[in-house]
């Protein structure tokens, strides 16, 4: 999909899912979008990655990655009804529950560092009805981004500004969308997380680098599960569609 603005910019717009909901499928996938440059997943990668309920159409189908890189990797989920969120935090740790397949994300500390069985905010008590999550959560593991992420902080933030965003598209007649803080502690703030650490990977990992760097920005937004809730499927494309072309532009798509 193209899309341009009123200044002439041409802003194409490429999709790739619907990602498995695991932590095994998440942990592949992003390496993947972030790498230089970046490529999309081979057949067999894919039967890891990609929901077999929507089988993933041919490679060539897809828009093949620029050899710079992305400017934007944006992530819808599934979330509550009532509006759209823009998630401005990923969480590095705090994975209880076991995904779809029944997988628990990797170990990262265990006994006396583990917060045990804490009460659940609203936004993981929806992930975990949702997907009919009735498994027991783990209690003396810690449980989250290990091995290859040991210095990046326990939250991340996204680098675009969705407070910004938000009031931009009031502006523009959409009040629909609101910031948010927390992205659930399931697989959307675990791919929310990875996402923005695979974004900021050169200023914690490259001491050369500096946030004036080319590096693709990384944001996530959580809509209705249910069309209509308030929100038709015409009325989500034009969300993407703008936000996309404020992210990347600063100016609303036409």
């Amino acid at each position: 999909m193209i899309i341009r603005t009123p200044s002439g910019a041409k802003i194409h717009i490429t999709s790739l899912g619907p990602i498995r909901v695991t932590y095994t499928a998440v942990l592949k996938l992003l390496p993947l979008l972030y790498d230089s440059p970046p490529r999309l997943p081979n057949s067999a990668e894919a039967e890891e990655i990609i929901d077999p309920s929507e089988p993933m159409p041919p490679q060539e189908e897809f828009a093949t990655p620029p050899e710079s890189g992305y400017d934007l990797i944006f992530h819808v989920g599934a979330g509550r009804n009532g509006a759209a969120t823009l998630e401005q935090i990923g969480h590095k740790s705090g994975y209880k529950s076991p995904d779809v397949a029944g997988e628990y994300a990797p170990v990262i500390g265990s006994g006396s560092d583990a917060k045990g069985d804490t009460a659940i905010s609203e936004a993981e008590k929806f992930e975990r009805d949702r997907l009919g999550d009735t498994a027991k959560r783990t209690k003396d593991q810690i449980r989250g981004y290990g091995t290859g992420y040991e210095k990046f902080p326990e939250e991340l933030k996204t680098e675009v500004d969705a407070s910004f965003v938000v009031t931009q598209l009031k502006l523009w007649g959409e009040p629909r969308v609101k910031p948010s803080v927390d992205a659930g502690h399931y697989l959307c703030d675990f791919i929310c997380y990875g996402s923005l650490a695979e974004s900021q990977r050169p200023l914690f990992y490259d001491k050369k680098s500096d946030a004036s760097e080319k590096r693709p920005k990384s944001l996530f937004m959580h809509v209705p599960y249910d069309e209509g809730q308030p929100f038709m499927m015409d009325e989500l494309v034009e969300l993407v569609k703008q936000v996309v072309a404020l992210v990347c532009t600063g100016e609303k798509a036409l």
